[in-house]
């Protein structure tokens, strides 16, 4: 019994320190902008020559990630659009999860790609993409090191939860009073050293501290040096729909600042519809196509009147609509109130409520006819973008906030 006893005193203390190494790593992440960030990235490469220290390249990126709940777990993805140099504009790498794509913008192909791959210098598609060691790594103590003769840190190893990542293992310094990451050390599957990183520059991003600069060291190249330097970093939001693969194509990332949500759009779309206070004569033609070309078959004409009244809680849209043609439906009025429709006939005096998807005319419903505004009636999702006839269009999927629509969705 006292045997069984020392062995879950073992295996409970070992499961205490796994946890507390992952707490260090979760930490240290949130000073690497691990949640939802956007920044510039400039990869300078430099090198020893002679006496003298050369640059070798430079590269810049534009960088967004965000972190999606997936089930019980996070899964961090992010996407990097290639700003220079100028041969290489307009490429973007997307990394979701541990899966990595580059797109092309001049063959519009997507290609998957490893994280190991080399983008610039030293950094890999890991290094540029991946802010986020917490959903990449296992993490173990190994004890306390003093570190630049200044950061008394944690030092622990970081085994990959999966083979699908740009390093075997790692070995990080943490800074224990701050949870600042201050080393870093990357190993191949052999255990060798890749790449030895320092953590610069740290300033406070929306009151929050972050770093600004990895700077990679190669231990096989004396004085070869890559710099990871971050700018204009904030703290963003950007819509689901540029997460996904199949968007690469049409997104900018140099624009996503002005990004609509799906709502946005609709009441944006809903001004070039008539949506506020408007009035018109509006003809509905129901056309068919015939042997001999196209045929009319029927047509009718009515003239609309619409507003919107506001109040601290919601906004109502109201429609009124007259018939003026053809002639036996002269006279005939609709009323939309909200979403609540009244048809009033002249020749009985009678007022009948309808249903908004009553048809009227052709394909024509009494919704069709009375409400130009989807923003009051229905609820908004961003599908990703398409072209439209040669338009590049936001892809929306509309669904009705209340029973009384004439369209579900």
């Amino acid at each position: 019994m006292y045997k069984f006893f020392l062995l879950f005193l073992v295996a409970f203390a070992s499961l205490l320190i796994a946890q507390d190494a992952q707490a260090i790593i979760e930490k240290a992440d949130e000073y690497r902008g691990s949640e939802n960030w956007s920044f510039d990235l400039k990869v300078i490469d430099f090198a020893k020559e002679g006496e003298n220290v050369k640059i070798f390249g430079t590269d810049e990126y534009k960088v967004l990630g965000q972190v999606f709940n997936v089930g019980a777990e996070k899964v961090f993805k992010s996407i990097c659009q290639f700003t220079e140099p100028a041969a290489e504009r307009g490429k973007k790498m997307f990394m979701d999860g541990q899966i990595y794509w580059m797109y092309f913008p001049d063959t519009k192909n997507t290609i998957r790609m490893t994280p190991a791959q080399r983008l610039s210098g030293q950094a890999t598609a890991s290094d540029i993409a991946s802010i986020n060691y917490a959903n990449d790594y296992n993490g173990k103590i190994l004890g306390s090191e003093v570190i630049l003769n200044q950061h008394d840190c944690h030092l622990l190893e970081l085994s990959k939860k999966s083979d699908n990542v740009a390093y075997d293992s790692l070995k990080y310094w943490v800074e224990k009073h701050t949870f600042r990451p201050v080393k870093v050390e990357f190993f191949g599957p052999s255990g060798k050293l890749l790449k030895t990183g320092y953590y610069r520059d740290f300033r406070p991003v929306v009151g929050k501290m972050q770093s600004h600069e990895l700077f990679l060291l190669d231990p096989l190249t004396e004085g070869r040096v890559t710099r990871m330097i971050q700018s204009n970093k904030t703290e963003v939001k950007a819509p689901d729909y540029f997460f996904r693969k199949e968007s690469l194509s049409n997104i900018n990332l140099l624009e996503h600042a002005a990004a609509p949500e799906a709502q946005d759009i609709i009441v944006k779309a809903d001004r070039y519809r008539g949506a506020d206070r408007w009035g018109c004569n509006l003809k509905v033609m129901d056309l068919q196509k015939t042997e001999d070309g196209v045929k009319l078959v029927a047509e009718s004409e009515f003239r609309l009147a619409s507003k919107v009244y506001r109040d601290a809680n919601s906004n109502t849209f109201k429609s009124f609509v007259q018939f003026l043609s053809p002639k036996q439906d002269q006279g005939k009025k609709m009323l939309m109130d909200g979403q609540i429709y009244w048809m009033s006939f002249p020749d009985t005096q009678n007022l009948v409520r309808i249903t908004p998807s009553q048809r009227l005319t052709g394909q024509a419903n009494a919704a069709d006819i009375a409400s130009t505004n989807f923003s009051t009636d229905y609820e908004g999702k961003v599908l990703g973008m398409e072209k439209v006839l040669g338009k590049d269009c936001y892809k929306l999927k509309l669904t009705a906030k209340h029973e009384n629509t004439a369209y579900g969705s």
